[in-house]
This record gives C-alpha cells, structure tokens and sequence, in this order.
C-alpha cells in the first residue's frame, strides 16, 4: 500500500504530561435533560454511570476528562524548555499558552511583554495571549489551530462549544484545505451569529448527546461535528474528515446514521448524506480521500479499497489503495511520505534504496499478473478533471490486457 501519511489517531489530540489527573469520566446531563449515547472505541472519548454536577448555564457534557490549564503560562521560574513546551501526545509537544494577566502576576511587566513581542520571541495569537514563536512556527497547521483553541477559551462564554473545524482538530480527525486561522463555536440560539478573525460563532441548539467534554474542554461530539462540517464544507473536503474520522474508529455509521435523523430540518444535510454515503474507514490518507472524492463526482467506476492482489497460486503480492477488478487494474496514490520507514527499528534495517527496490519489486509482480497499475500524486490532485481522464486511459489499458 502506499500513502502520502497515515491517519494518526492522536495527532491532534490534546495529552498533557504535566497534569496528575489524565482522565475522569462523567455522565451526559444538561439541566433538565437526559444522558445521549455514545459508542466508545479504543483510545477514544467513553461514558461512565456517574453523574457529574450541573450548573445553571452549564451545557450537556460528558466523556473524557482532562485538565486544560496545564496549557497555559504557569510557573515563570521554569526552565527555558519547560516554560515554552508542554507534553501533547507520545509524538509531539505544543507550545506554552502565555496570558497577559497571568504572566504580570508572576512578575514580568508590560514593557517585558512588549519587548519579546517586538523582538519576535513571542508571537501574538490574539490580544493579551502569546506562545513562543520558535516553537509555534515549527507545529503543523492543525497543532497551531490546538494552541490558539487553548489561547481563546479564556474568553469563550460559558454556553460556547467548540464545533466545525475547531471540534474536528480537538477529536484528530484530519482535515485539509480549511481555515484554521479561526476558533469555531456554537452557543445556543438560531440568530446572532458572528465571523471575527480569529473566532467564528455559530447559532444552533445542540442535544445533550451532542457535546463532549474532551480536555477539560466542552465540543461537539463526533457525529454532530461532521455533519456540521459536510453541511458547509466543499465536497472534497468533507470527506476527508469523514474518512479519517471513520478509520480512527472515533464515530460509527449508525451514529453518523442517528445524527442525519436528528438534524433533519437543518439546512444542507442533502450535502451530509452525499458525504457519508462515500465515506469509507478504509482510507488511509487525505491523498486517497481526495483521490475518492474526484472518481464520485466524475462518470468512473468506484474502486474497492485496500485490496490484497494474489498470484495464480494464492500468495499475497501486495495491497492496492484502489482496485478495480472488472478492468483488472490498481489505483496507487504516491504520497510524499512513501517511502519514508514506518517505525525507527524499520530506519536501521531499511534504506530508502531499499524501500524503492521492495516497491519496484511489489508492483513488477502484480504486473506479471495480468494487473494494469496507475499512480498518482499530489500535483494530480490539483487538476480533478485530468486526473479522471488518466484513470479512465488506464482502465481501457485494463481492459485490453484482460482480453489479450
């Protein structure tokens, strides 16, 4: 199989090392309301029978349950390190949230502020919160839209979740080619919504099964979050969430089913049913997504997904990304992660010249199959319209080898 990179099931999940408890688990309840369902899977958000105390403005919340201030300034007597990083995942740190009223209560003053603003040291994420600029500018685009979530819920209203894209990073589901420039949120209410720079509000009523309480931080659950998106986002891009949140096994399709019921009245979900009737957990990346979402909207045959393509004799040549069996022929989108190992023992023992001969090797015996195989790349997905063009050559070149 090949991919540009795979769907990382916590690479945009929230995990600070430095908070001592990582997780308490609470029943969905509103005032007034009653607990939703929620399917639980592994590494994923699950429900417990205790109840968990309710405020008068509090909004329905339950699941996991972990400690957001441990992202923000703390201890100025810190080393230099531990003042600017703090634990994220197993792979990966996020930057330090510096407040401004915070950091003057520990003793650095207006002009210190200033001074490391205009010196670039500090970068401005918005009015009266900073993060190191030379570990933020080295974060991936969704892990800088994660410091700015924990940068703006200082001034989030107590109704606010967050929702649409912001949710979707909150969760790890991948996205690609939206604005993330911009904290998403829905407070309860069908008018007064409003677009800011840096935070867009929405006006909706939300269920009491359909906001989480992830990271110490109120969001929409998995399934409202993607119908959210597959009402307003453009096709391609709405798919790519879906798959990647369907392969992280972080919603199901009777849940997405449930939350199309539930939202019947909402505009756009003609758009959401379209989205998740090709959503599909066997995607494996944003490339194979993309490539999916342009072969639907043309007149191409859809491919079956990670296929193992056999020999005469039963063995196992390889795995295809996208085969189609009637033209005898696999679809192989190269991403530019290809070839890179997949753990650091694999570094040691495997080369990138090896790793280019094994592929060779791979797609020279699924050829001596009888097999057509056509690749694909980034740069091609760029251009839908030639790109379905060369898939369709390459199925007619199928055809012929299957009839010869």
């Amino acid at each position: 199989m090949t991919v540009d990179r795979k769907w990382r099931p916590t690479v945009c999940r929230l995990r600070s090392s430095f908070s001592t408890t990582l997780a308490t688990s609470v029943k969905c309840r509103s005032l007034g309301g009653a607990s939703g369902a929620h399917s639980s899977a592994a590494g994923s958000p699950r429900r417990a029978g205790e109840q968990a105390p309710v405020g008068a403005l509090t909004p329905p919340v339950c699941a996991y349950v972990r400690n957001p201030s441990t992202f923000l300034a703390a201890d100025a007597g810190h080393s230099a390190q531990a003042a600017n990083l703090i634990g994220m995942n197993d792979s990966a740190l996020l930057p330090r949230v510096f407040l401004r009223p915070t950091v003057i209560e520990q003793g650095i003053s207006s002009d210190e502020i200033e001074r490391r603003r205009r010196s670039k040291e500090w970068f401005t994420l918005r009015p009266g919160a900073y993060v190191n600029r030379a570990a933020f500018i080295q974060l991936e685009l969704q892990q800088r839209h994660l410091v700015l979530i924990h940068a703006t819920l200082p001034v989030l209203t107590e109704d606010a979740v967050l929702s649409h894209i912001t949710a979707a990073c909150a969760w790890g589901i991948e996205t690609w080619g939206v604005n993330l420039r911009a904290v998403q949120v829905t407070r309860a209410g069908t008018s007064g919504g409003h677009r800011r720079l840096a935070l867009h509000t929405f006006r909706a009523q939300l269920a009491d099964d359909e906001v989480v309480l992830l990271d110490g931080m109120r969001v929409t659950s998995v399934a409202r979050t993607l119908v959210d998106l597959a009402r307003i986002l453009p096709f391609e891009q709405a798919v790519v969430a879906a798959d990647s949140a369907l392969h992280l096994r972080l919603v199901t399709r009777s849940e997405l089913d449930q939350a199309l019921t539930d939202g019947f009245r909402r505009p756009g979900l003609s758009k959401a049913r379209q989205v998740f009737a090709l959503a599909d957990s066997r995607a494996e990346s944003v490339g194979e997504s993309r490539s999916r979402a342009a072969i639907a909207q043309s007149d191409l045959p859809m491919p079956d997904l990670q296929v193992v393509i056999r020999n005469s004799l039963g063995a196992a040549l390889g795995r295809g990304d996208f085969v189609w069996r009637r033209y005898r022929t696999v679809g192989e989108f190269d991403g530019a992660k290809k070839y890179r190992p997949n753990t650091e023992s694999d570094q040691n023992t495997l080369g990138q010249q090896d790793a280019l001969y094994l592929e060779k090797l791979r797609e020279d015996n699924i050829r001596a199959e009888g097999w057509h195989v056509i690749r694909w790349g980034w740069k091609d997905l760029d251009d839908p319209t030639a790109l379905v063009q060369r898939i369709w050559c390459g199925l007619q070149l199928g055809r012929q080898l299957i009839r010869q």
